[in-house]
């Protein structure tokens, strides 16, 4: 069981239910701190969290110095520059601190289907083309923002059911890129 480094900074922690689930499993010891655009939600998380922000994440990288865990679940999709904003944060961090990121990935095959098959790229409510998503991003394209950040990749998986699993070990990784729908980074702050 890995435990998380503090201070341990959640970015649109939402009302904290992850934080608070890490803290149940005795993950999360330390300080801790979320970042939250939605004012009621932050209130919530405020029961969970030492401190909690409201505002945006460049509005608040003070709260990155020194982190030693940094998560940013389903969020840089939503940002105006996530390149930027990522690299900001890694820079206040602790050399050898650890950032955890879920993105979705725009290569899924129902995604690349409908583009290719009926030329369709339709937002919608939630998901891969969830209509507030400003960025959308490949397994290359992910790495290729982390490592530009001053982060080493530590690990990357893709987000893939039972049977989409099976497929991706029959083709020995080729379709990965289709049938991960999201990905799941682990990286480390260079020295």
């Amino acid at each position: 069981m890995r435990n998380f480094q503090a201070p341990y900074v959640e970015v649109g922690c939402g009302q904290g239910q992850m934080l608070a689930q890490l803290k149940a499993e005795g993950r999360v010891k330390g300080a801790s701190i979320g970042i939250e655009i939605n004012p009621e939600a932050a209130t919530v998380a405020e029961k969970v969290f030492d401190q909690v922000f409201v505002g945006d994440v460049m509005e608040n990288l003070a709260c990155f110095q020194d982190a030693g865990t940094v998560v940013c679940g389903d969020l840089l999709e939503h940002l105006v520059d996530p390149w930027t904003c990522l690299q900001s944060m890694v820079e206040k961090m602790e050399v050898g601190g650890t950032v955890y990121i879920s993105i979705p990935n725009v290569a899924y095959w129902n995604v690349s289907w409908q583009l290719f098959w009926h030329g369709r790229f339709t937002y919608v409510d939630a998901g891969i083309l969830d209509r507030t998503h400003l960025r959308f991003f490949t397994r290359d394209g992910i790495c290729a923002m982390v490592e530009g950040a001053g982060l080493e990749i530590v690990r990357i998986e893709g987000n893939m059911g039972k049977k989409k699993q099976k497929l991706n070990r029959w083709t020995r990784g080729r379709w990965d890129h289709l049938l991960s729908f999201q990905y799941f980074v682990e990286a480390v702050k260079k020295a």
